[in-house]
């Protein structure tokens, strides 16, 4: 999620080659539904919260199934590890697609 326009947080995905979406999410919705605000007092460019660097997997259904999220927003899981954990979910999910991620 990043509290980034749309255009800026396409840009962000195509710079960094991410095979997943990046939700932009400029009015801050899923960041206070998904409590990802930054855990710094520092504020975004524009003066409001900003978004904790947070990697949220939610399969089809809806649920949340794993959360990245250090405390530390300069660490970050990388594209590698991600995929390993999306690969990781898809293999638990049950043969009869419920579970399956988006």
């Amino acid at each position: 999620m990043s509290t980034d326009s749309l255009g800026k947080a396409r840009w962000s995905k195509e710079k960094i080659k991410l095979p997943f979406p990046v939700l932009s999410d400029e009015k801050r919705t899923a960041m206070n539904l998904y409590n990802t605000r930054s855990l710094s007092t520092y504020k975004g460019p524009e003066g409001g919260p900003y978004n904790h660097a947070t990697l949220i997997l939610i399969d089809a259904n809806g649920t949340i199934r794993w959360i990245y999220r250090n405390p530390d927003y300069r660490v970050r899981s990388t594209v590698e590890e991600d995929l390993a954990q999306i690969r990781k979910l898809q293999e638990s999910a049950q043969p009869s697609g419920k579970g399956k991620l988006r």
